[in-house]
């Protein structure tokens, strides 16, 4: 395998959106401008881990072990019912932060669900790229909540546009398709309830 080839499939798993997913959760739950939910840190991580990871990848998972499916799922006929089982565990989630009054958890679950629902409905039309998704939208999320100075993780978004097709995992237009339907979907729930 060619090092820019291998490359590629190491810049997929560090960007993979479980991976992108986890950092976020990281960063909302340390460096959380509410304080109310600082108190939380321990618990909020763990309910971060088990509704934004855990489960969405889960079901990937085990259906990889068992041969039905490969590591990123590649055969867009078979990413419904993944897609399925992340919007419920980010409904699940969104639903679970409301009620214990963890804002910055809710609004990045519902985020999650919408670009999730919204890259399903897509789907049917074309293999829309989870991993540019998984990157723009919490990076987007990150935006809304900090500022400015987190502008300069977008850079990210070439790098892993370069390895998505590298691997030959995607077009242009799915790639595309995945960061545009991020951006616009996440900033629609920042813009509308994020205060």
């Amino acid at each position: 395998m060619r090092s820019d080839t291998k490359l590629a499939h190491v810049f997929s798993l560090l960007f993979s959106p479980v991976g992108i997913a986890f950092l976020v959760i990281l960063v909302f739950t340390l460096l959380t401008p509410r304080t109310s939910e600082y108190t939380a840190m321990p618990f909020s991580l763990i309910l971060g881990i088990l509704f934004f990871c855990f489960f969405p990848v889960g079901a990937i998972l085990y259906s990889y072990r068992k041969g039905v499916v490969d590591l990123w799922v590649s055969d867009r006929a078979t990413r419904t019912p993944f897609y399925i089982i992340a919007i419920l565990s980010y409904l699940g989630g969104a639903l679970l932060f409301y009620l214990l009054h963890y804002d910055m958890f809710f609004l990045l679950a519902l985020a999650y669900a919408s670009v999730t629902i919204v890259t399903l409905v897509a789907n049917r039309i074309t293999k829309v790229s989870t991993h540019m998704a998984g990157v723009a939208g919490p990076i987007t999320a990150l935006t809304f909540v900090f500022g400015w100075q987190t502008l300069p993780l977008f850079l990210l978004l070439p790098l892993v546009m370069w390895a998505r097709l590298k691997l030959q995992a995607h077009s242009y237009v799915q790639l595309f398709a995945g960061m545009i339907i991020a951006i616009l979907v996440t900033s629609l729930i920042y813009l509308s309830l994020y205060t």
